[in-house]
């Protein structure tokens, strides 16, 4: 049993057996001797056994006498670690011929090869689609419209989609209206409404037939699994952070 006591501005814990004396000591101890004895049962085969816990009293704290770790050495050790040596070259690790050029940033990253991943992927699913609707799609469905897209199409898809961000509307369609008061006459110009709103529905970065449930790959992130690792590695190539480097709670997020 612990008691605390307040010295000054001070708190520290006592034992209780060290604030009594003479026979003040032995009448607790006597008293706690008999409480224990009062906390052995006999079970039917006349061994004595201990009582249960009573409900809502806490365990005791502290490490079991058995424990292995009371027989550890303790010190104190005041040696400081050295820093692991950075021997990273940072700085930009490709060449850039026209700073002031955004498109020649934008195809370090989206280059041939995540293009043309997005050509065949794409045209895969609209074909699946259609084999897997064949006979139940509406005469006027839109996606009986469908021909295969190709890398020039694709980019001229991704330059609309970075444009609707800058001029935006609350709706595809809105884009390509020809209404005085919203009409932008570059989007009619460029694509097609009707062809433009078909990449949309059968935009695809990945074979779905392949999906294995039991395979590394969550199912949330299968879909955009390739643009993910795609992504990790085109930044680790591009760039070299320096040693120092502050974390931006927003982005971790």
């Amino acid at each position: 049993m612990i008691q605390s006591e307040l010295s000054g501005s001070e708190g520290y814990l006592r034992n209780v057996d060290d604030l009594v004396s003479g026979s003040d000591a032995s009448n607790a101890s006597g008293h706690d001797s008999q409480t224990r004895d009062q906390n052995i049962d006999t079970d039917s085969s006349g061994d004595d056994v201990p009582a249960q816990r009573p409900r809502g009293r806490p365990p005791a704290r502290g490490r079991r006498p058995d424990d292995p770790a009371n027989d550890r050495p303790w010190s104190v050790n005041d040696q400081v670690r050295d820093r692991y040596p950075f021997t990273g070259n940072p700085g930009i690790k490709v060449d850039i011929h026209d700073t002031s050029d955004p498109l020649e940033f934008f195809e370090l990253f989206f280059g041939d090869e995540l293009v043309d991943l997005i050509v065949t992927e794409t045209n895969r699913f609209a074909r699946q689609y259609l084999v897997e609707k064949e006979g139940t799609l509406k005469a006027r469905s839109r996606a009986k419209e469908w021909e295969d897209t190709d890398s020039d199409e694709i980019r001229v898809f991704l330059a609309l989609l970075l444009l609707q961000g800058v001029v935006f509307k609350p709706e595809i369609e809105v884009s390509f209206s020809k209404k005085a008061s919203m009409y932008t006459s570059f989007f009619r110009e460029v694509i097609d409404k009707e062809r433009f709103i078909l990449l949309c529905k059968f935009l695809h970065f990945t074979d779905n037939t392949a999906f294995d449930p039991e395979g590394p790959i969550p199912k949330k992130l299968y879909k955009l699994w390739p643009i993910i690792e795609h992504m990790k590695t085109k930044f680790s190539e591009m760039y070299k952070p320096e040693r120092d480097m502050a974390v931006d709670e927003s982005i971790l997020l």
